[in-house]
């Protein structure tokens, strides 16, 4: 009989990602085997050992299909129960606490290992297949895989994190035998920095934003976030200074001019040799590696370069939530809120000698908060993207206004006189208020 186009549509396009049933494209592979897919889902090494077996079973079929499977029971991991810290852990013996540890970690290290597989798999199909991803450019399977990678990749960095706490992610991610060494060469900001965290955008929403500024392409979305700066515990961080120009800082720095601590990047994961499939899904040795999304549009893999996807509106919208503006403004407004007895100004991306900068200062009883849609579309534009960068001034509105003028003057000239005196941002800033 006929069915509505919408439902043919969905059953070419749905996966594991986005229903909990395999795809139309898997479940097709498996009725060769004659298993059950939701045996195969739970038992996904046993399911794949069997496919190996089934010669009329193309090697994209095979790759695409066992991916698929690992990450499938990767999710039904993380939903179940073993996964999970009851909230009433708090409250057992301390017999029972230890237990419970060790099993919620017996199921992630379950879950990392399903990832790894499930990396692999994907990697080998898009990349180690006798047709290559150009000759797929139209495949809907193609854009499945390259979201199960996507996927895969973000879990690992976010369940690792979990089982070893975020300050284990330095270097190495060691799942099982499989160990993922992280290449800082195309992020050379990070390079002998302290990463304080990695955290996966996809399941960040911003209700303050009016659109989220993504980029399609290679790689898993990633948001880093670096630590404090040391001159956070500087004793003039809180204090009033009448002449802010002549002042003689402790760090020699004025500690109210933030650098950006939220920084947008693309990571991929590639093995370090990949002459056979085989080698792929064996070989222990992975790369993970970092881009800065800002200065790398594409990344070449497997000897081609590709497109790398990004998410340029995550930091921005993490910054925002975590500095809660809307209220200190209202606070220092009435003399409540001791952050803002000096103004403050936040660099919204690393400094880019190269890019205009645009300061942006808001008005009475207002925050930076006042600039959200502004900033987007700033960081949204890939011409003003490619071209500016954002600085925004927060200060309290209660100080009489040629006081506040003096503050304000005073914090972007030494902001001004961090930067090379023969770089493009120096000359030619664009200034905007409002009130």
């Amino acid at each position: 009989k006929n069915q509505s186009l919408n439902v043919t549509i969905t059953n070419e396009r749905e996966s594991i990602l986005t229903r909990d049933k395999l795809s139309e494209a898997s479940l097709n592979v498996l009725s060769m085997t004659g298993r059950e897919a939701k045996i195969c889902s739970e038992q996904p090494e046993e399911c794949v050992s069997e496919l190996k077996q089934i010669p009329q079973i193309q090697d994209e079929q095979l790759l695409s299909t066992a991916s698929e499977l690992y990450l499938a029971k990767a999710l039904s991991l993380e939903k179940s129960s073993a996964c999970k810290v009851s909230i009433l852990a708090k409250t057992h013996s301390e017999e029972k606490k230890a237990l419970q540890k060790q099993n919620y970690q017996n199921c992630l290290d379950q879950q990392l290992g399903m990832l790894d597989k499930s990396i692999r798999y994907s990697y080998a199909y898009m990349f180690n297949t006798k047709r290559g991803p150009q000759d797929r450019i139209f495949d809907n399977r193609q854009v499945q895989l390259r979201d199960f990678y996507n996927q895969a990749i973000a879990k690992l960095v976010n369940s690792y994190g979990l089982r070893h706490g975020p300050s284990e992610v330095g270097n190495q991610i060691k799942v099982g035998q499989s160990i993922y060494r992280i290449n800082y060469d195309n992020y050379p900001l990070l390079k002998n920095r302290q990463v304080e965290q990695l955290m996966s955008t996809y399941n960040m929403n911003f209700s303050g934003l009016r659109s989220i500024t993504r980029r399609d392409g290679f790689g898993s979305e990633f948001l880093i976030v670096l630590p404090p700066e040391h001159n956070d515990t500087s004793p003039e961080k809180a204090k009033y200074i009448v002449d802010p120009l002549h002042y003689q800082y402790t760090n020699g720095r004025n500690p109210n001019i933030h650098n950006a601590r939220y920084l947008a990047a693309t990571i991929t994961a590639q093995p370090r040799s990949a002459s056979s499939i085989d080698e792929i899904l064996n070989n222990p040795e992975f790369e993970i590696s970092a881009y800065d999304p800002y200065k790398f549009e594409s990344a070449k893999i497997a000897g081609k370069s590709y497109p790398l996807a990004a998410n340029f509106s995550a930091p921005y919208g993490l910054w925002l939530a975590q500095n809660n503006l809307g209220k200190a403004a209202y606070l220092s407004l009435i003399d409540r809120d001791a952050r803002l007895t000096m103004p403050h100004l936040y660099m919204l991306e690393p400094y880019n000698p190269n890019k205009k900068v645009v300061v942006l200062v808001h008005g009475l009883a207002s925050s930076p908060e006042a600039w959200i849609r502004l900033t987007n579309d700033v960081m949204g534009d890939p011409v003003l993207r490619e071209h500016y960068q954002v600085w925004q001034v927060f200060y309290s509105t209660n100080m009489p206004i040629l006081e506040s003028r003096f503050q304000i003057y005073a914090i972007i000239q030494q902001s001004f006189n961090l930067v090379d005196n023969k770089s493009p941002a120096k000359k030619d800033a664009v200034l905007i208020g409002h009130s």
